[in-house]
């Protein structure tokens, strides 16, 4: 609803059913002045995100005038959790607008973030400044997130300094995490956005593996125990060089394609985004053990090209059921030899080995064997 006064015009919009979990309530109030300058007043107003209230409970002033924007006294608050705008949108590098957040919990980003497969956790505190904005925006944060949770797992508290500079295209990246007293991970460099290139150093110091997780789905899932890392990054966006060494400390994963869960201790090393593996110990659930050789194209990320040999003894090599794969599926034990070559979208498995006691094999008959 609106209403017209002399030199100013009242409003209030509405949007969304009152059942609904996302709502706005807006009051504010547009002032006619004798100068070039527009002015509008958000007056008090609810925002409803995911059944969460968001209130603005003071004026907040905007003010139009010669291409420039300028906002104050903007507070957007739930509970103890408060984000900030104040300052000025314009072509002037001087004109700075400061975002600001205090106690602003990531569990609000978990709808959002769902579809990505993450779950988030954590209070965020610090600021974005955005510098000539307008025109050509240089943008620096100073962000720290205390006790991050990725997947229900605890990371550590995690601070990022990172900037941007419109005016060289450049992204500069600074982002740490620090987990009791260690510094679990350190990550800075650049991304130039003109020439689309990427230029890293990564270090990881007994970080949780499973933040690698919405990497590396398609491949591996389930990912527990710490990974600790020396890499660089460094080539096109579309396919960047990652070269380094990788050691796993009771690292667990499940391979997606055969359902079963390893166990490894491990090191590996990664030459232009090639996995190198040289006599990779693996241990399955019951702790029988094998020995991988070969290695794991990551160029093409979305579909891996595996190159993999293993050698096993009463080894878990298969644990699916129809739901996983209709035309076979069961649980398998096998000593001897088992290859897989190929794109993970369209592999070959060659297997030269013999079925170990408690072995189910299930073919589309529907008829199950005991071997």
């Amino acid at each position: 609803s609106n209403s017209l006064r002399t030199h100013s015009l009242a409003l209030n919009i509405k949007l969304a059913h009152s059942d609904d979990v996302n709502q706005l309530d807006l009051n504010g109030l547009v002032e006619f002045g004798g100068d070039t300058a527009g002015r509008v007043s958000i007056l008090p107003s609810i925002l409803k995100v995911n059944n969460e209230e968001w209130k603005i409970q003071e004026k907040v002033s905007i003010k139009f005038n010669n291409g420039k924007t300028e906002i104050n006294n903007f507070d957007l608050s739930n509970g103890p959790q408060l984000i900030t705008i104040d300052g000025a949108l314009s072509s002037n590098p001087q004109d700075l607008l400061v975002v600001g957040f205090k106690n602003f919990s990531l569990t609000t980003l978990n709808p959002f973030a769902k579809t990505l497969g993450i779950k988030l956790a954590g209070n965020m505190n610090g600021e974005t400044k955005l510098y000539n904005i307008l025109k050509a925006p240089r943008i620096s944060d100073n962000i720290k997130i205390d006790s991050l949770q990725f997947n229900d797992i605890v990371i550590g508290n995690l601070t990022d300094t990172s900037s941007f500079d419109q005016t060289k295209n450049v992204a500069s990246i600074f982002t740490n995490i620090v987990s009791g007293n260690r510094e679990s991970l350190r990550m800075m460099g650049n991304l130039d956005l003109e020439q689309k290139e990427i230029d890293l150093a990564v270090n990881l110091d007994q970080s949780e593996l499973a933040v690698l997780e919405p990497f590396v789905k398609k491949l591996v899932t389930n990912l527990k125990g710490h990974i600790s890392a020396d890499l660089t990054v460094k080539g096109s966006f579309k396919e960047p060089g990652i070269n380094g060494e990788v050691s796993f400390d009771k690292g667990e994963m499940t391979i997606n394609y055969l359902k079963t869960s390893y166990t490894l201790s491990d090191e590996v090393s990664v030459n232009n985004s090639v996995i190198a593996i040289e006599d990779l110990k693996l241990l399955d659930v019951e702790g029988n053990e094998a020995h991988a050789n070969g290695t794991v194209d990551l160029n093409n990320i979305n579909t891996p090209t595996i190159n993999v040999s293993i050698e096993a003894n009463n080894f878990i090599a298969l644990n699916t059921t129809e739901k996983d794969n209709s035309l076979y599926f069961g649980k398998a034990y096998g000593t001897g030899t088992f290859r897989f070559n190929g794109p993970t979208n369209k592999m070959s498995i060659d297997i030269d080995a013999k079925t170990e006691k408690g072995t189910i094999f299930n073919l589309p008959l529907n008829n199950s064997e005991m071997v």
